[in-house]
């Protein structure tokens, strides 16, 4: 410390010897060499009061710390930076310009030591003109590290420095134009400073950039033409002042090649404007960025021209634009290169272009289906992944480039590619084989090749988008039969369609109930998907405000409609239009929080004393036509249906030990035989009132109001229960019944003789069936009316529904 104290003192000394006059010669001090070797020392010198001694310190610091990023950091620690800054303010020019060379070079690794002092403002007065310099480029360089932060960007543009960076852009120094665009670059974060540098005339300066002859300061100009074009109005003013053309004349030009991408990358922005995209197709540019594309060798290039392409085509009216230059055929041309980055970046624009019907037709006319699934072939992930979007996009509504896609053996790959490693690959290909399902022969073709069991896949992924895609696919091609059968045959697939229920993304909810909806059409899926609890499920989504959708709704009214013994437990109700057929039985009214059992978990229940389960089963000759001669066809292929399928069901029971083995009722088809001769020659209402005295017959004959109670058919169903030993008693058998029974009875025959009616529960046992009939009075015919049908006290009678004598009847007196 004593050397340096003396040190300084000898400086001090020596910066003032030519103001001693008058002196003694013996009192006069011989001017010393200074001779500095260790930086710790010239740090010292920065406490001298001799310019001399300043600069020569300032100069060997600046040199030290030039060499190396530990140097600036030991002079940060030498407590250099802080005196360094006040010499930034030193009245003699050459030692504040050392001083500020050697403080610049400090910033970029103590920035968080500098945002302590109050330095922003001074450094940006050493802009001004009558700077020296070197002063203004490491000044600018000091700004350019600090505002590599977002507080320092802020704090600078409320200083106006973009006003001192504008001028200096224009200086013939390669240097300080260099730092200028790049501090102006990193301000340009700023949303704000872009419509500043507008209003500071500062666009044209840095497009002139562009002539440049070093590839820094055009990189740099690009890089804030990028920024700038983010704003309409700056895109205004580029297209003012000519910045499209210059731009394409600079990626003409071949000894650039090192910076097209970085211009390409400005040019992106400005293209996504459809009035410059107009002007630059008007003056020719487009067509030369086309040719560009295709003629250029440098992959990078070719990228980002495909990018800026993509991005200017997000637009419809940009689409147009570019199908009049046959960009789709450039595009094309670039999946044919050797670099994948390129392939990616022309799948990428593809996609977006293929989101116009016209440019799916351009793409197929240049064998792009045929290059598209080669590249979904390739080992590239990402490559594979883009391609599969192009491909999703080119299907959509478009049955010719389907049919191209089987042609080209495409739907075996996107089978493949349901197994990829990219979550997006799997869902991209699943919306392209539902595209193509919409076709027969395709939707045949991907059935033969195995698709079912490919979408178990994306089913059980754990993204959310590829999960809804496969519940769409599933559901497009849920309605094949032979799909149907193989849905059934492949574990897996119902229980995870079902979980997707409690998925929280409401795409994925919605694609699960479309497709339970669609798959519920057959019976034999609509049991197994409620056997696996997806009635319960849907049921609480339908009591969520924020879950219930039109699809939940209507996936609950499909599973109903599908399997009808439900139906009735669930919503007490079967309206006209729900045929029952074999295998339908009452279970009784579930709780709010009950859980639906299949007649196979039914059969599996001990005998106990609970109400006995109604079913109907009797396979009968559908040869037979209706009895009333309103034999609707729709109507017997969905009993044929159903029936089928029931048999088939009763047939697995043979083998399978824990499924119900259904009993024929042959009581009950001789109900169907009987009763339907009867009601051969009559009229409609004859019919309903026949049959309902018909059923009264069967059940124990018609009951006084005060004599149910004591009509004693409880006694009578459980000795039917002890007799069959289950719980489950075919309705054939019951010969004494009140509400319940008899309304069930006679629903399951008006089915069988195609006469439409409603079967209804009602409380406490009861029930009761609605018919819809035209009032002809008097040989008037009024609307038709809703009539209860009276099986108990006066069978056959027809009660007007919601009249007093209808409540009596379904209501407990």
């Amino acid at each position: 410390m004593s050397k340096r104290t003396s040190f300084a003192s000898v400086k001090s000394i020596g910066v003032g010897q030519d103001s001693i006059q008058g002196k003694s010669a013996n009192s006069n001090f011989e001017p010393v060499k200074l001779d500095i070797k260790v930086a710790q020392t010239a740090v010292v010198c920065l406490q001298s009061t001799e310019d001399t001694v300043l600069i020569r310190a300032c100069d060997s610091l600046f040199k030290f710390a030039d060499k190396s990023d530990n140097n600036k950091l030991t002079l940060h620690q030498m407590g250099a930076t802080d005196t360094l800054f006040t010499l930034t303010h030193h009245e003699n020019p050459t030692v504040q310009r050392n001083a500020t060379m050697a403080f610049g070079l400090l910033a970029a690794h103590v920035r968080r030591h500098l945002r302590k002092i109050d330095c922003i403002p001074h450094i940006v007065s050493l802009l001004s003109p009558e700077h020296d310099r070197l002063t203004n480029e490491f000044a600018i360089y000091w700004l350019c590290q600090m505002c590599t932060d977002y507080s320092t960007k802020s704090a600078v543009l409320s200083l106006n420095v973009l006003q001192p960076l504008i001028r200096l852009v224009d200086e013939l120094d390669p240097d300080i134009k260099y730092y200028s665009l790049a501090t102006i670059e990193k301000i340009l974060d700023d949303y704000h400073a872009r419509s500043v540098v507008r209003e500071l005339n500062g666009i044209e300066p840095i497009l002139n950039c562009l002539k440049s002859d070093y590839p820094q300061i055009t990189e740099a100009a690009c890089n804030c033409i990028q920024k700038l074009a983010t704003d309409p109005l700056n895109r205004a003013v580029l297209r003012d002042n000519g910045g499209l053309d210059k731009m394409i004349d600079f990626i003409g030009q071949d000894d650039s090649k090192d910076v097209h991408v970085h211009c390409l990358n400005a040019l992106a922005n400005i293209l996504e404007d459809t009035e410059c995209l107009d002007l630059i197709q008007s003056n020719g540019g487009l067509k030369r960025l086309m040719q560009f594309v295709q003629d250029s060798v440098v992959p990078a290039v070719q990228a980002s021209a495909a990018k800026a392409i993509g991005r200017a085509a997000r637009k419809p009216q940009n689409r147009k634009i570019f199908a009049e230059q046959d960009a789709e055929r450039a595009m094309v041309f670039l999946l044919l290169s050797d670099h994948d980055e390129v392939r990616i970046a022309a799948c990428q624009a593809l996609a977006v272009m293929a989101e116009s019907m016209l440019s799916r037709e351009t793409i197929r006319n240049n064998d792009g289906i045929l290059t598209l699934v080669q590249m979904m072939q390739k080992e590239n992930a990402r490559l594979r992944e883009f391609s599969t979007l192009a491909m999703s996009n080119l299907t959509q509504s478009n049955p010719n480039n389907c049919r191209e896609l089987q042609d080209q053996n495409g739907i075996e790959v996107l089978i493949k590619l349901l197994s990829d490693e990219k979550d997006t690959t799997k869902a991209y290909a699943c919306s392209t084989l539902a595209n193509c399902s919409t076709d027969v022969v395709i939707r045949t073709d991907a059935l033969n090749k195995g698709i079912i069991s490919a979408l178990l896949v994306p089913l059980k992924s754990s993204y959310e988008v590829t999960q809804a895609k496969a519940a769409i696919a599933l559901s497009a091609f849920g309605i094949d039969k032979s799909a149907k059968n193989e849905i059934l045959n492949k574990d897996g697939i119902i229980p995870q369609l079902i979980s997707l229920l409690k998925s929280n993304n409401d795409e994925v909810r919605r694609n699960a109930c479309f497709a339970i909806s669609v798959l519920c059409t057959d019976v034999t899926i609509a049991t197994e998907i409620l056997r696996h609890g997806a009635l319960e499920i849907i049921r609480g989504l339908n009591t969520s405000d924020s879950r219930k959708s039109k699809f939940t709704e209507m996936a609950l009214q499909k599973i109903l409609d599908s399997h009808l013994s439900a139906k009735y437990s669930y919503l007490g109700r079967l309206d006209v239009n729900n045929v029952t057929t074999d295998g339908f039985y009452d279970m009784g009214p579930i709780k709010e929080d009950g859980k639906f059992l299949t007649i196979d978990e039914l059969s599996q229940q001990e005998l106990n004393e609970k109400r006995a389960i109604l079913v109907v089963y009797a396979r009968e000759d559908n040869s037979v036509d209706s009895v009333a001669g309103r034999g609707k066809k729709e109507k017997r292929e969905v009993e044929e249906k159903r029936g089928d399928g029931l048999a088939k069901s009763a047939a697995d029971s043979q083998d399978n030990p824990g499924t119900y083995k259904p009993i024929i009722d042959k009581e009950f088809q001789m109900y169907v035989n009987e009763v339907r001769s009867q009601l051969s020659s009559l009229t409609l209402p004859e019919q309903i009132s026949a049959l309902a005295r018909f059923v009264s017959d069967k059940m124990g004959g018609p009951i006084n109001v005060e004599d149910i109670s004591s009509f004693g058919y409880e006694v009578a169903m459980n000795q039917l229960k002890a007799e069959v030993r289950s719980n489950i008693i075919p309705i054939g058998k019951v010969k004494k019944g009140i509400h319940a029974q008899r309304a069930f009875l006679f629903k399951t025959l008006a089915d069988r003789l195609n006469l439409q009616c409603a079967l209804i529960r009602g409380n406490y046992n009861r029930a009761w069936n609605e018919v819809i009939l035209a009032d002809n009075t008097k040989g008037v015919r009024f609307p038709p009316k809703v009539w209860i049908v009276d099986l108990l006290h006066e069978p056959g009678r027809l009660i007007l529904a919601n009249s007093t004598d209808a409540r009596l009847y379904t209501t407990l007196s």
